[in-house]
């Protein structure tokens, strides 16, 4: 699953609206919405203020499968 589907089952999961996110992250709703259509990839800075957004780590927005299972 790609960065943008990950945060938006987050987003569907949590109930919010794009303009819920954007004030939780305090990332621009337009910038968001490019990420969400994969019209943009977002920086480094703004992907960590996303995740933190929704209280999990960067890593289990980019590589979901590996951090839904641990590794033994």
């Amino acid at each position: 699953m790609s960065f943008a589907k990950e945060v938006n089952q987050r987003l569907i999961e949590r109930g919010w609206s794009i303009a819920e996110y954007s004030f939780n992250s305090r990332v621009k709703e337009d910038t968001i919405r490019k990420i969400l259509n994969n019209d943009s990839d977002p920086r480094l800075s703004t992907a960590t203020k996303m995740a933190d957004a929704l209280g999990v780590s960067l890593d289990s927005l980019v590589h979901p499968e590996s951090s839904r299972y641990p590794v033994l």
